[in-house]
Parts: C-alpha cells; sequence; structure tokens
C-alpha cells in the first residue's frame, strides 16, 4: 500500500511537472494563390504615306511711276530670284492700271535691258509676256534652274502698284516608314503554396499524472477497506454490545390460570380469581 502511495505520489508530481512545460505546434496548410505577370508583343508595321507641299518664290509689290503728262516715257521694275528647273505658279494683281508682264532668262533681261524705247520693250520675248491685263494667274514650266526676272512695265499717266506671287507647284512625295509598336497585357495563372503558422501552448495533463492519480486512489482505498476489517488484538475482550432497555409489559397474566389480562384488570376473565 505504502509502495502504490509512494509510486501514485511520484506519477503525479511528474505528470504536473510536464504539464507546466510549452509544446511548440506547426500548422502546414496548403492553399491556393492567383499570380499575375506582364506580357508584351512587338509588331511592325510599314506605312507608305504621301505628302505633297509648295515653297513660295516670290510674294512682293512692286511700285512703278506713271508717265505723267509728257507721255513720252514708260517705267518699268522687275524681281529678281532664282528659281529650280520644274512648273511653277505665277499671278498678279494691278488694281492701279493695266500693266505688261514678263520672265526673263539672264539673256533676254540682258536684251530689255538694252532697248531704249517703250515699244522697243514690247518685242522682248521671254517665257512667259503678256500686254495690257490688271491681273493675269499661269502655271509655267521652267527650262533650267538658274536666275530669272519677273518683269512689269507701267505706260500709265498714274503711278501703279503690282502685287506678284510666284509659288512651285505641290509635288507629292512617297515616303516609307517603319514603325515597331509594343503592346503590354496581363496573365493570370493559379499557384499553389503553403501557410504555415507555429503556435505556442501548454502540455496538457498525461498518462502518469492520471496514473498517479489512480494509485493514489487505490492506496486510499485498500487503506480504508483495511481499517474497517482490522481484528481486536489478543488478550483483549470485547465488549458485548449494549442490550436495549426493557420495555414495561403492555399487559399481565392471570395468578390463577395464566390467562392474558389487561394491566388495569382487578379479576380473571377466565376463571374470575382476584388479582
Amino acid at each position: 500500500m505504502m509502495v502504490l502511495a509512494v509510486l501514485g505520489a511520484g506519477l503525479t508530481f511528474l505528470g504536473y511537472n510536464e504539464s507546466l512545460q510549452l509544446l511548440t505546434v506547426t500548422n502546414t496548410q496548403p492553399f491556393t494563390t492567383t499570380s499575375t505577370r506582364t506580357l508584351s508583343s512587338v509588331s511592325t508595321e510599314t506605312r507608305v504615306m504621301t505628302t505633297s507641299g509648295s515653297e513660295s518664290i516670290v510674294d512682293t509689290t512692286i511700285d512703278l511711276m506713271g508717265e505723267g503728262t509728257t507721255g513720252r516715257h514708260c517705267y518699268w521694275g522687275y524681281s529678281r530670284v532664282y528659281v529650280d528647273a520644274g512648273q511653277v505658279h505665277v499671278s498678279y494683281d494691278s488694281p492701279d492700271g493695266v500693266v505688261d508682264f514678263w520672265i526673263l532668262d539672264e539673256k533676254g533681261f540682258t536684251a530689255y535691258d538694252a532697248k531704249i524705247y517703250c515699244e522697243e520693250l514690247r518685242e522682248v520675248a521671254g517665257i512667259v509676256h503678256k500686254f495690257g491685263l490688271r491681273n493675269y494667274e499661269t502655271t509655267v514650266t521652267i527650262p533650267s534652274s538658274g536666275t530669272y526676272y519677273v518683269m512689269f512695265l507701267n505706260s500709265n499717266k498714274q503711278d501703279v502698284s503690282v502685287s506678284v506671287r510666284m509659288d512651285t507647284i505641290a509635288q507629292q512625295t512617297v515616303v516609307t516608314k517603319t514603325v515597331k509598336s509594343t503592346y503590354y497585357s496581363t496573365e493570370q495563372s493559379p499557384v499553389v503554396t503553403e501557410r504555415v503558422s507555429v503556435n505556442t501552448e501548454r502540455v496538457p495533463l498525461g498518462v502518469m499524472f492520471y496514473g498517479g492519480i489512480g494509485l493514489l486512489v487505490i492506496a486510499v482505498v485498500v487503506l480504508v477497506s483495511s481499517m474497517m476489517r482490522r481484528k481486536p488484538e489478543p488478550g483483549t475482550t470485547p465488549s458485548p454490545p449494549e442490550s436495549a432497555p426493557a420495555q414495561a409489559p403492555e399487559g399481565k397474566f392471570c395468578v390463577e390460570c395464566g390467562a392474558p389480562l389487561s394491566a388495569r384488570a382487578s379479576f380473571c376473565k377466565k376463571c374470575g380469581t382476584k388479582q
């Protein structure tokens, strides 16, 4: 019994000490998440573009004196310009009076400058020559690149101002251009990964603790049972159990015939003897 008690107490103590320890529990739980990545693609495109444009060669106003009252003079003026070979567009406007108009190359200008009289000037031929007009517009082909003269002659009595403009004809140009374009997009895909969690908790009461408690209970039960069944020691007489006190009789008997009587009866009902 003592061995059981000691063993039970020891196991109980060891089990309790074990429950005071900390237990680290690692929990791994798989889960699915979404991964997003950026995708890029490059495309090459060849574009054919047509462009056109014109360039201004002359845009000016030429002031010319008039003959006055004498009627013996004419006055001329010009604009000197370098023109590339090709077509040009020419227009002029003379709101104050009619004028004579030429486009001359170097050779024609030399011949023009050598003339003395107004009538002789009109005999000079140029790439263009028009007489007696307030305004005029035309397209001219320049045979070769070089210096040219836009000439005006005023035979009016009053002064005139001539607005003249010369432009190159709009030429179409075809341009081939390669363009690279980059496009971006996103792609999502599921990814399986793990979530790890670490928990720290106390160790629960184990087998040692409950086994020790069981042994202690058994030892106590055995002790109590042995005490209840303990024999008296030799040389001792067990005391007799105390008898119950005598109770007074509820009646009496006849002194003669022994018949039962009531406690207060004076005579026997059977034999008649006085009590």
